[in-house]
């Protein structure tokens, strides 16, 4: 990538809209836009003032009509990239679009790159590292929450909390490197002792931080529900309920559903990959066993279970006793068709019957409850990157040889401690990018869409 280039793409969906939205940023942005755009009030987009929107036409080489546009002018470094910035409205339809980037190409721009508007951002200093992975976050989150998770960091929150621990373990550094040259009757009593203070307070601060990991990955990837039971306990009956539409087939004859079914659902804010399953019984089927076999597969990879039985009827000894030794943070267990009489008790299941429209808002309440209560997902700073989480791990491995040091004699450990904090602050700034390299960046920007 040159800097020096100036870059240009569509920043708007494929597809036909209301409107479309072409980027130009780089220091021949208003040059190239002037070649095209003609306003109606006359005036150049080159001798805007910064944040005004300017109403015209495109026009070719040919001096005809393209479309009717908007530009907005965002002059440098005010600009998202930090760079002298025009943004093209035009009427979205793709075949226009298309047109008047190929004529921006042409007059000396070049197609931006994967995420290179948000790159030249963080290189401009606009957005560090985690500011610019929440964009992209941000445009993928699947539920409310995990948007929200995202706009906090989009604002600094993670940043902040990762800064305020690099400066924590900045200062340590430099006041153990103090030392280092004074003879020990020379320190300060306390000395030693405010060092530690302050390093513990990092690891528990950094610890706190991984704890959110798990959180953060349902958030951005969303839970696995699967829904388990024995033939017709109504298990893709409230797959269907759940969903609000018929997914799965429903029938009278055991074994319908051979195959794990799977469909996007969101509770309460929690994005969920419900899944339907093949009912569970002994069977000569070849068909049906493997189905069986898939539903084995897909419990191992589930955050919770839902499993359903028909409680109108009589159940063996060991089904029940299997039932009653699920764990009660992972499984939800629902005695269904109550409403032809139960028959058996089960232990902690919940009654319902899915001919009832209440029963449906009962299973969410139930499995709402249940992934609350195991989930602590009050929280602001979620390690919603995979990226972040490595990158601290790798930092909990250099504290716990720092720790194992100041278990000695610290001041006789100093050097060797000073060069364990060094590497602590190299891969902490790798978080938000004080610290970085190509191969990182190429890393996180080749996710972004073109225009982003």
């Amino acid at each position: 990538m040159n800097d020096l280039d100036t870059i240009a793409a569509i920043a708007t969906p494929s597809g036909d809209g209301g409107i479309g939205i072409i980027r130009v940023s780089g220091p021949k942005a208003f040059i190239i836009t002037d070649q095209i755009f003609k306003s109606y009030d006359g005036l150049s987009c080159n001798t805007r003032e910064h944040g005004r929107f300017n109403f015209g036409k495109i026009i070719n080489s040919n001096r005809d009509t393209v479309d009717h546009a908007i530009v907005l002018i965002m002059r440098n470094p005010h600009s998202f990239t930090g760079d002298d910035t025009s943004e093209i409205q035009l009427h979205g339809g793709i075949i226009i679009l298309k047109e008047v980037l190929s004529m921006i190409l042409n007059l000396g721009a070049r197609l931006a790159e994967n995420g290179e508007f948000s790159k030249r951002a963080f290189i401009n200093g606009k957005i560090d590292l985690t500011q610019a992975e929440a964009i992209c976050d941000l445009i993928s989150a699947k539920s409310k929450r995990a948007a929200q998770i995202a706009v906090n960091q989009l604002e600094g929150d993670l940043s902040n909390e990762i800064n305020y621990i690099y400066n924590l373990f900045l200062e340590i550094t430099a006041n153990l490197e103090t030392t280092i040259d004074f003879i020990e009757d020379e320190l300060p009593d306390d000395v030693f002792t405010g060092i530690q203070k302050k390093f513990f307070e990092c690891e528990d601060k950094l610890i706190n931080l991984i704890k959110t990991w798990d959180e953060g990955k349902i958030l951005r990837e969303g839970l696995t529900i699967s829904i388990i039971g024995k033939p017709n306990a109504g298990k893709s009956t409230l797959f269907n309920k759940l969903l609000g539409f018929d997914r799965a087939i429903v029938s009278e004859i055991k074994g319908t559903t051979r195959d794990t079914l799977e469909e996007g659902y969101i509770l309460n804010g929690y994005p969920i990959k419900l899944v339907d399953t093949a009912g569970l019984r002994d069977t000569e089927c070849l068909i049906e066993v493997e189905g069986i076999k898939r539903t084995e597969k897909m419990l191992e990879k589930s955050d919770f279970v839902i499993y359903i039985i028909d409680a109108s009827v009589d159940m063996d000894s060991s089904e029940i006793v299997r039932i009653n030794n699920f764990p009660s943070d992972k499984y939800l267990v629902l005695s269904n068709k109550i409403d032809k009489g139960k028959m058996v008790n089960i232990k902690n299941s919940v009654d319902i019957s899915l001919l009832d429209d209440k029963s449906n808002q009962v299973v969410k309440d139930e499995l709402r409850k249940i992934i609350e209560k195991n989930l602590n997902l009050n929280f602001s700073n979620a390690l919603v990157s995979e990226r972040h989480k490595n990158l601290l791990e790798q930092t909990i491995i250099e504290v716990n040889q720092v720790k194992k040091l100041f278990s000695q004699n610290i001041e006789s450990q100093a050097v060797i401690i000073c060069n364990h904090l060094g590497i602590i602050l190299n891969i902490l700034g790798q978080i938000t990018g004080k610290v970085y390299h190509d191969e990182l960046l190429e890393n996180i920007f080749s996710r972004f869409c073109i225009g982003k």
